[in-house]
């Protein structure tokens, strides 16, 4: 990601806080890598990360690559490489 230019962002103060607005393309880039990512949070009882690993793997079928990163306390940022991959596994996975 390249730095932030000038434009991009603003230093200023309200109600006595300091405040820092960035622009909406500036957040856009900060935002897009993490666009195809879902947020994995284990309940009942722990696995280890090998094995979550591979049940995914197994489970997803992806046609892309399939990151998944260990944030402690059984919860894990899976990233997609692949857009349909994505797209196939969100909607199974959204509670809202």
């Amino acid at each position: 990601m390249d730095l932030p230019r000038r434009t991009d962002l603003e230093l200023g103060s309200f109600g006595g806080e300091l405040e820092l607005k960035i622009s909406s393309k500036f957040k856009e880039r900060l935002c897009d890598p993490w666009k195809k990512t879902l947020v994995v949070h284990l309940l009942g009882r722990s696995i280890s990360y090998a094995f979550l690993c591979s049940q995914l793997w197994w489970k997803w079928l992806p046609f892309g690559s399939l990151d998944i990163m260990d944030l402690n306390n059984d919860t894990f940022f899976v990233m997609f490489g692949d857009d349909q991959d994505f797209l196939y596994i969100w909607p199974y996975n959204n509670t809202n």
